[in-house]
């Protein structure tokens, strides 16, 4: 349905453009370009400077037939390290990178599904929904982004994101919350030599709060873990001070508030226990959704992986995306697979079957 070469032509061009998280003008500034030449207005919100960082949200809305019910369609413009220099190249039926860099198939393919989708609909001359754009900002490692964006702009109450890997035709209906740890305990400094009773060792309270926790899979929604840990500058000084940094993510929201309170509370006995003191700050990243297979924005993509002639496959995550926050956000979002595979690698590669699947199912999310 979409014009193929097109479709290729624009992923190489978007793939080719330096954009590591937090570093995404350029990008922006052309993917801006690119809304104005289908007849956007795009807008650039200021998250950029709320995270310190080169680019903001780009939102535009794509005038349609306002008989139909608004649709927005997202990608994220950032990729993770090593993404400068990227050259993406053709071998056989997949589309992988030539250097030592990621692909950025996560997710300029996304980005390139959704703007040949409108392409293809405004050359057919083709009855469209009223489609808002979101391409967010600093998408990996946080959602940053999305987090500080005004969902106010927005009028649609159903979105679809193009960020998930599984094959075309996957739909992520239910994915984690997540609880970030911050964690400061801090002791007593001494010579280890001379005076070790009148320290108080951070370090040993430390591993006394890790030993007491359930790390790992805590049940089949839920998992925790303690990924950092910096403390101590030499072997002659009771260690003052040591930082912890983890997480919790379920599926269950009061579970993770049961995960959450018990970390704090087990931080809290030894700290108490050896006479430290405790600096422990959670922040909710953001929280759990589950989406029903009867709800419309559900329905809306099986009609359209209908006429893709795809079959629904229905997951649940353990990650979150930008979808955790527009459902947040009122806004009903299914993140959608792409079929790109060993993201986040210098061996990622997207299949071309894969990507032009993407963009059909973008086609026929705004003209069904």
């Amino acid at each position: 349905m979409t014009n193929k070469d097109r479709l290729k032509e624009l992923f190489f061009e978007l793939a080719e453009i330096d954009s590591e998280s937090g570093k995404e003008r350029q990008m922006a500034d052309r993917l801006k370009e690119k809304l104005r030449e289908l007849g956007g207005d795009p807008y650039e919100d200021n998250a950029g400077e709320k995270m310190g960082t080169e680019a903001g949200n780009v939102i535009c809305r794509i005038e349609g037939d306002n008989s139909k019910e608004p649709v927005i369609l997202s990608a994220h413009m950032d990729t993770v390290k090593p993404g400068v220099g990227k050259k993406p190249v053709i071998e056989g039926d997949v589309i992988k990178s030539q250097g030592d860099t990621v692909l950025g198939s996560d997710d300029a393919g996304g980005i390139a599904a959704i703007l040949e989708a409108i392409k293809t609909a405004q050359e057919r001359n083709e009855s469209h929904a009223p489609i808002e754009v979101v391409f967010t900002a600093y998408e990996e490692g946080g959602l940053n982004g999305s987090r500080r964006m005004d969902f106010n702009r927005l009028t649609a109450k159903k979105s679809y994101i193009f960020d998930s890997n599984g094959p075309v035709g996957t739909m992520i209906v239910e994915a984690p919350g997540q609880d970030k740890y911050d964690i400061k305990i801090k002791g007593r400094s001494a010579h280890a030599g001379l005076k070790p009773e009148d320290g108080i060792n951070a370090i040993k309270v430390a591993a006394e709060i890790i030993s007491d926790l359930k790390l790992g899979r805590l049940d089949d929604q839920t998992t925790a873990n303690i990924g950092v840990i910096r403390a101590g500058e030499e072997t002659n000084v009771v260690c003052p001070l040591a930082k912890m940094e983890g997480e919790a993510r379920s599926r269950d929201e009061q579970r993770l508030k049961e995960v959450t309170e018990k970390m704090r509370q087990t931080c809290e006995t030894y700290c108490e226990q050896y006479g430290a003191e405790l600096e422990f700050d959670a922040q909710r990243l953001y929280s759990a959704y589950k989406l029903d297979q009867k709800d419309e924005v559900v329905q809306h993509c099986l009609n359209a992986l209908n006429k893709v002639g795809l079959q629904p496959k229905y997951e649940a995550t353990g990650g979150g995306s930008d979808a955790n926050i527009f459902n947040a956000n009122g806004i009903e979002t299914v993140n959608l697979g792409m079929g790109y595979e060993k993201v986040h690698t210098t061996d990622e590669y997207i299949p071309v079957k894969e990507l032009e699947n993407a963009a059909d199912l973008a086609y026929y999310l705004i003209t069904v």
